[in-house]
């Protein structure tokens, strides 16, 4: 009698390099993600040809070395679950949230230092002179300045030799830059742009989620009635008080009205009407 001919499966070699290569695929976006995010959606996004199919078999992996029984399993188990706590620890950082009560309490508590950083930032500029100086990870990685509306220089290729260029077009000093980096840090912040201008606002960077940013637009001037219905109109805006709005921008294509706007507004206006509650309780007793 002839032997039953054994149907073998696809090579279970091949099945582990593939399961190699999907984990470092998966591992690395992970770390782009990590080093920066707006960066590293923008590989992601190009390269999502070897990026999801990696991602999926990397799932598909997951699962069957849950039986732990060979070496190979083992170490995929542990590479995998490296892997998802990375990314569970990425999606519940709470300074990647953002939203109009975050910011509330934050210009609460730092208002008085946004403030003096402003005041000393503008009296060393030069007259006519603005800037925007914003820093990643305790590192300058954007630098503007403009003298009367028009453009005066840019950098985001930040050698020592741009650095000092920009700061003897603006004004300032590698201690005011120091300064500056310093106040942000103790603040939590990421950015800063100023106008030499008294009557113009300045702009405290909050933070960057992916590719949306949020800032505190500080009026030095109360706005009038008018001004503040024509900065509350705008999507993107939401007034706080006549003199500071909470702004919302992305660099994304698509919706740009800050994100939960109605619902903060709202319980704004619940706030205001329980204390008014309370204090016609207190006076009608």
């Amino acid at each position: 009698m002839k032997p039953d001919i054994i149907k073998q499966s696809p090579s279970t070699h091949t099945w582990v390099i593939v399961q190699y290569l999907s984990a470092v695929i998966v591992s690395a976006a992970i770390i782009l993600l990590w080093i920066d995010k707006l960066v590293g959606f923008m590989i992601i996004a190009f390269a999502f040809l070897f990026v999801i199919p990696a991602f999926v078999i990397s799932l598909i992996s997951f699962f069957k070395s849950l039986k732990f029984n060979t070496g190979h399993k083992r170490i995929f188990l542990i590479w995998h679950v490296a892997n998802i706590l990375a990314v569970l620890l990425m999606i519940f950082n709470p300074n990647d949230r953002c939203d109009a009560h975050i910011m509330e309490e934050h210009y609460i508590k730092y208002h008085a230092q946004m403030e003096s950083l402003y005041h000393k930032v503008s009296q060393q500029l030069k007259p006519g002179c603005s800037i925007y100086i914003e820093f990643e990870e305790r590192k300058l990685s954007l630098f503007t300045v403009s003298t009367d509306g028009n453009h005066g220089g840019n950098s985001c290729n930040l050698n020592e030799e741009n650095i000092d260029s920009l700061l003897m077009a603006s004004g300032l000093d590698r201690k005011a830059l120091n300064d500056i980096e310093n106040t942000l840090d103790d603040i939590h912040c990421i950015s800063i742009a100023v106008s030499a201008s008294p009557d113009q606002p300045y702009e405290i960077g909050f933070r960057r989620v992916l590719m949306d940013k949020y800032d505190f637009v500080i009026y030095p001037y109360a706005l009038s009635q008018k001004e503040q219905k024509r900065v509350a109109a705008d999507p993107g805006n939401i007034l706080y008080s006549p003199h500071v709005v909470f702004r919302y921008g992305t660099g994304a294509v698509g919706n740009s009205n800050f994100p939960g706007k109605e619902e903060y507004l709202q319980s704004r206006k619940n706030s205001v009407v329980r204390y008014f509650a309370v204090v016609a309780g207190y006076t009608n007793k």
